[in-house]
């Protein structure tokens, strides 16, 4: 399924609410992944949210909002592996990747450019922003963690 840039940032936008947990859980470094599902508020698109941090730096994770069960439309990486767009520029380590029709989630950029996460100092703050970025208005607890 190939969505344009418009519909991608429509289903980002899109409120929605978790189904499925009460809490968010933050997985400690070296634990795979956090699962949670994701619904939109008055519609019938399902979302799944990912957290991971399966490294042994201390300081990566992965958080990522995926549609369809495996289109990708927004994952912000920390402290991952460096990142070169297909145009050969670099983004470095930490940065934010969205979904671009033709090219799904190939394409990042540094996540200095992002003001709600950039400015985040725990792994909580950066979860939080990014749930609050992916349109997620569920107010419930994360369960701390430190970048």
């Amino acid at each position: 399924m190939a969505l344009t840039d418009s519909e991608v940032q429509h289903l980002i936008r899109l409120p929605k609410r978790f189904t499925d947990i009460a809490q968010v859980i933050i997985p400690q470094s070296g634990e795979f992944e956090h699962r949670s599902d994701l619904a939109a508020i008055g519609g019938r698109d399902t979302f799944i949210l990912d957290i991971s941090r399966a490294a042994i730096r201390m300081t990566r994770c992965k958080s990522q909002t995926r549609y369809a069960r495996n289109i990708i439309l927004i994952r912000v990486d920390l402290d991952g592996s460096p990142h070169e767009n297909p145009d050969g520029t670099d983004v470095g380590r930490s940065h934010v990747h969205i979904y671009r029709a033709g090219w799904d989630d190939k394409w990042a950029y540094p996540l200095s450019e992002y003001k709600g996460f950039a400015s985040c100092s725990t792994l909580v703050e950066l979860v939080r922003s990014f749930c609050r970025y992916c349109g997620v208005t569920s107010d419930i607890p994360y369960q701390e963690g430190i970048i």
